[in-house]
């Protein structure tokens, strides 16, 4: 690793500690900037220049259940705040209002308290189909 001061060119050895401002990776024609030197960040941001795209995570969200302080209580906003960390997009799906997960990586169904109507198990047999072929 090296340090470099863009405002005046000088250059750090990479064992003495300068204020660091940002972190720029570049991969390609992509550029990821990143505000801290800690690892997780440096690392977050190689990934998401090599790849090039953001993953979408869909949490299943029963259409009788409320948010905000489910979320916070049962851990789905730890969780999120992780996946996003990591280059993923997070996003409630409600099966009644929309027609699918076409665009999901994952979809996932944490501890449902109602049964699904047949509509939505067709919707999440469509999205396990499609995501095991």
């Amino acid at each position: 690793m090296e340090y470099i001061d863009a405002t005046s060119s000088r250059r750090w050895p990479a064992n003495t500690n300068p204020v660091v401002r940002h972190v720029v990776v570049e991969y390609g024609t992509r550029l990821e900037r990143v505000v801290s030197d800690a690892e997780q960040e440096i690392t977050n941001a190689i990934i998401k220049a090599v790849e090039g795209q953001q993953k979408k995570v869909y949490f299943v969200q029963a259409r009788r259940e409320g948010h905000g302080q489910r979320d916070e209580q049962s851990g789905y906003n730890t969780i999120s705040q992780a996946l996003t960390r990591d280059n993923y997009t997070v996003e409630k799906l409600v099966l009644a209002q929309k027609g699918g997960a076409d665009d999901a990586a994952v979809v996932v169904v944490a501890g449902p308290t109602a049964d699904f109507l047949p509509g939505e198990i067709e919707m999440l047999r469509r999205y396990w189909g499609r995501a095991a072929s």
